[in-house]
């Protein structure tokens, strides 16, 4: 009889846990995933940056995007830069604001924790010196640049279309803002 009754909770239990993973599914990408920049521009509100930033994508085929873009930096990203970044789940009809956000004292320190291996895949394409901080004032370029979210350091991403704004600060002063709409999609090969 207790076996019948152990069994019955184990089926219980591992029922409850395939519901709950479907009903995640359509928000979260566990597995291969794609990102597709959209859209970025210079916050409004924000003149005279010091840092600036470009990014233009184009499609190599249905599933892969590659980037072009543009970096400057004026001065050394030390221990003094902060960054934020806050992006929100845009649906149909609503947006989720707050999805996603970062607020950390050390930029340079914020992006090889929360990007990993994806950001050093980065500097090294741009011709950084990768994963060392401070990042070093100058201009860096890239063509034709793969975003490989397999080596982002989290695992399990929120998948749709994300309005998210990026904000570096010199102690209170921004010196780079800028509206990113990126999408996050299971990736289909």
């Amino acid at each position: 009889m207790m076996i019948m009754i152990k069994r019955i909770m184990i089926l219980k239990i591992v029922l409850f846990s395939i519901l709950l993973g479907l009903a995640f599914s359509r928000y979260f990408i566990v597995g291969p995933a794609q990102i597709k920049v959209l859209n970025v521009v210079p916050c409004a509100e924000y003149h005279n940056q010091t840092m600036q930033f470009m990014l233009k994508g184009h499609m190599y085929n249905k599933s892969t995007q590659l980037l072009d873009g543009f970096l400057g930096i004026p001065d050394d990203l030390d221990k003094s830069v902060t960054m934020y970044m806050k992006a929100s789940r845009v649906d149909k009809h609503k947006t989720q604001v707050n999805s996603f956000v970062i607020n950390d004292s050390e930029a340079c320190t914020s992006l090889n924790k929360y990007v990993g291996d994806l950001w050093l895949n980065i500097q090294t394409q741009i011709g950084m010196e990768p994963g060392f901080c401070p990042i070093k004032k100058g201009n860096y370029s890239v063509k034709n640049l793969v975003l490989d979210l397999s080596k982002l350091n989290v695992q399990m991403i929120l998948e749709g279309v994300f309005k998210t704004r990026i904000i570096f600060k010199n102690q209170t002063k921004p010196i780079y803002c800028g509206d990113f709409t990126i999408e996050l999609s299971p990736k289909n090969d």
